[in-house]
């Protein structure tokens, strides 16, 4: 998940600089026959023997997220530009690309960028689509958009949620994604 820590690339081109300053005495000090820096040159070549290893694998899944993404969610964004009015409220349930590219007013049905929708989805006795549904009766957007296996009960609900538009993820790997669908659903709230 490196696309969330993307941000500190800057910070860790710092650190790696020191870090690259700090090997180099430590090669130095290799001559030096005391434990420690024998401890200190095995350490640098662990590390280094980690990195040769992970970093090709790391690279080709940092490539698949980033087609999962444009495929999926950005697609979603310039879907949601082009076809949802510039006031309307959207509930969704992966708040990135498609809140970014779509420029809309959005409700996060997880609650990583509406926090007030964390004490509905935490009361007991009641399933998470249930305690979902309350809340966004009470604020009624007027589209849906979710992974419906991450929301079956609320995907089964066609009282109130109408399918507007399905987009099927049809890329190679998908490393990220919630699901390999989403849909679009316009809302009918009761009128009361």
């Amino acid at each position: 998940m490196g696309r969330y820590i993307a941000n500190l690339l800057p910070l860790y081109a710092v650190l790696a600089i020191i870090g690259i300053e700090e090997m180099a005495g430590w090669i130095r000090t290799l001559r030096a026959p005391s434990l420690f820096a024998r401890f200190r040159a095995m350490t640098l070549f662990l590390a280094l023997l980690n990195a040769g290893a992970v970093l090709p694998y790391a690279a080709i899944q940092y490539g698949w997220m980033v087609e999962n993404i444009n495929a999926t969610q950005v697609f979603m964004g310039h879907w949601i530009a082009e076809n949802v009015p510039a006031n309307a409220v959207i509930a969704i349930n992966d708040v990135g690309a498609p809140t970014f590219w779509g420029n809309r007013k959005i409700i996060d049905t997880v609650g990583l960028t509406t926090p007030d929708i964390v004490p509905y989805l935490k009361r007991a006795g009641y399933t998470r689509d249930e305690n979902l549904l309350r809340y966004l009766q009470e604020r009624r957007p007027e589209y849906l958009i979710i992974y419906p296996n991450w929301y079956p009960g609320l995907a089964a609900r066609h009282d109130l949620f109408e399918p507007i538009y399905t987009h099927t993820y049809i890329g190679g790997r998908n490393v990220t994604l919630g699901g390999e669908v989403m849909i679009v659903y316009r809302c009918h709230w009761p009128l009361g």
